[in-house]
Order: structure tokens, then sequence, then C-alpha cells
């Protein structure tokens, strides 16, 4: 059970830091790696191209296809040979584990889901709500098994309050 949380925190670590450091770079096409666009279409043969980026993450250049599905947005990041390293794609509240469907209904019962990812990284997965309250719109994070990964952050509101996500206005 410590090696699964270490693991988890040491994952949240990366990701935050990587995100800190990322670039992003819109490309055409013809800039994207052959090896980017064939596993692409290999893989989402149905899918559309909404758009293509490089970013940095870290020291590996990923590439981006942002592609949609029917009513599923996917953005896949490759490393330029090909090689997947993190899915994104849009998933319906009902298609949660009900574990994290289960948190959400005690946890966050006034709030509106906005929008459900699900995220894949090499053997990890976790799920991305973002949740609105009132004025204030929140992403939370959890492992596939409803376990609460990343708290809210603190955000501003449409009033440039700053406050906790998961408090109510009434609850102050």
């Amino acid at each position: 059970m410590r090696t699964i949380q270490m693991i988890t925190i040491l994952t949240l670590f990366f990701v935050l830091v990587n995100k800190t450091f990322t670039s992003e770079q819109t490309l055409k096409k013809k800039d994207v790696p052959k090896a980017v666009l064939q596993a692409f279409a290999k893989t989402y043969p149905k899918a559309t191209t909404m758009g293509y980026s490089k970013e940095n993450e870290g020291k590996t250049i990923a590439y981006e296809v942002e592609s949609k599905e029917g009513t599923v947005t996917r953005d896949i990041l490759y490393d330029a040979k090909g090689n997947v390293l993190e899915v994104e794609e849009s998933v319906t509240k009902d298609e949660l584990p009900q574990a994290i469907r289960d948190v959400i209904a005690k946890d966050y019962a006034k709030a509106t889901i906005e929008k459900c990812e699900k995220l894949t990284k090499g053997e990890m997965t976790q799920f991305e709500i973002h949740v609105t309250s009132g004025k204030k719109t929140s992403e939370v994070l959890f492992d596939s098994n409803g376990k609460l990964v990343e708290k809210p952050k603190k955000e501003k509101d449409e009033d440039g309050k700053k406050e906790d996500d998961n408090e109510d206005e009434e609850n102050k």
C-alpha cells in the first residue's frame, strides 16, 4: 500500500514539475514526424484530427495530436518515434468507475460536473473531473479506484476572491 502511495506522490510531483516547464508550439501536419502520423492513423482510423502541437515534456520532445471521434475528444502525446506517451480522452459521467461516482455524489453533491477525462500514462489511469460550484470551477483528480489523487487547487472565483474550491458560500 505504501508503495502505491509513494508511486502516486512521485507521479504527481513529476507531472507538476513537467507542467511547469512545458512549452507548447502549434504545428502544421507537414511538421509532425511521419511515425507520429502513422501511429495515430493506425490506432484511430475513424478520428478527425483537430490540430497538432509540439511540447517540451522535461527532456522529451512530445508531439500532441488533438482529435475527435464521434462525441469523444482525445489528445494523444507521442514521442518522435510514434510511441504513445499519454492519452487524454473525454468520458461521460456514466463511464466513470462507480467508486469515483460515489465520491462525487457524496463530496461534490452541490457541484455541477462540467467535463470528465480519462488520463492514461503507461500503466497508470486517472480521471480528471471538472466541477463547478457557484462561481468556482475546479479540477479534481482521482485514481481508478476512486481515491482522490489531487485536491482542488485554490482558485479565484468570478469576483476575484481566492477560495478553496470545496467550500460553498453558505459554509463561510
